[in-house]
């Protein structure tokens, strides 16, 4: 069986594996899950921090999703989201809900699913086709990848009780991959965002994809963009079908990559005095989110 024959049969298993009804049952998870939130101070106050961080991107002069990308990976690590200007990768103490996972960061901790979800709303703000896609990741040693000047903190203290409650979930929770990332559309060709590592990837095959500069590979488990996103089955296939098709014509390269991270670096060091205001302006929603985000 041919390479190509092999990619069209998946894609007819893909399709008849993610059927109507079976969308149609995420997709009530979603609408539960998004009104159990919206009637909630820290549901509002994070959607705002989040347009505001759209309007900043404008205010920059970004409307490039990759460029806006890599400059939302400089506000979260530089703690511009986060109360007291402090953000770190943490697994313990989390409180994340499902309808705003991303409000998590307010906080000044989060995983890669709080973060990929903040970039997926912001890049949704500005106009851009995004979504939260799930991943399994074959090798987690990305020490290979570029990465810009960009310091990032790690907690690597884990509490018992959430060593314990990721054991659980993670078996429950296996489909949905073991880590997160924000998928985007670039002038008609889907590229992904982790802006917990840092890197860009392409889609390298159906539901597969690597990273750039990078031998670390991973199969996308597409299945948390139904239960985070209002999307309707037709649309959901669509985007899965496009990001492959459109991976054989397309791919980023490593020079584009430091490209885009060194320009992104240098107008967020070139307007740190807008990334002040905008951190003042929004310093009433972050504690708010802090104040009113409780573990459920």
């Amino acid at each position: 069986m041919s390479l190509l024959v092999e990619e069209v049969e998946k894609i007819k298993n893909f399709s008849e594996f993610y059927s109507d009804s079976f969308i149609d049952v995420l997709h009530r998870v979603y609408q539960d899950s998004i009104k159990e939130v919206e009637q909630e101070d820290y549901y509002q106050s994070y959607l705002k921090i989040c347009n505001n961080t759209a309007t900043l991107m404008r205010d920059l002069g970004i409307d490039d999703p990759m460029l806006a990308s890599s400059v939302f990976s400089y506000l979260l690590w530089n703690g511009y989201f986060s109360k007291d200007r402090y953000f770190v990768f943490s697994q313990s103490n989390r409180v994340s809900n499902l309808g705003a996972l991303g409000a998590d960061i307010m906080r000044g901790r989060s995983v890669c699913i709080n973060n990929a979800e903040m970039l997926t709303r912001v890049l949704v703000d500005m106009g851009v086709d995004a979504h939260l896609m799930g991943c399994s990741v074959s090798n987690a040693n990305l020490d290979s990848v570029y990465r810009p000047d960009i310091e990032r903190k790690i907690d690597n203290h884990v509490k018992l009780r959430d060593k314990l409650l990721g054991a659980v979930f993670g078996r429950i929770l296996k489909n949905f991959g073991n880590h997160a990332v924000t998928m985007f559309d670039s002038d008609g060709t889907y590229f992904v965002n982790d802006p917990t590592n840092l890197p860009f990837a392409n889609f390298s095959g159906f539901l597969q994809g690597q990273y750039v500069e990078s031998k670390v590979s991973f199969d996308y488990k597409p299945w948390i963009m139904l239960l985070v996103e209002d999307i309707d089955a037709d649309r959901f296939r669509h985007i899965m079908e496009q990001s492959f098709v459109m991976s054989k014509y397309v791919s980023l390269t490593p020079d584009i990559v430091r490209l885009v991270y060194e320009s992104s670096i240098d107008i967020c060091q070139s307007n740190s005095f807008l990334l002040d205001d905008f951190y003042a302006d929004n310093i009433k929603n972050i504690e708010t989110v802090c104040k009113t985000l409780k573990r459920k």
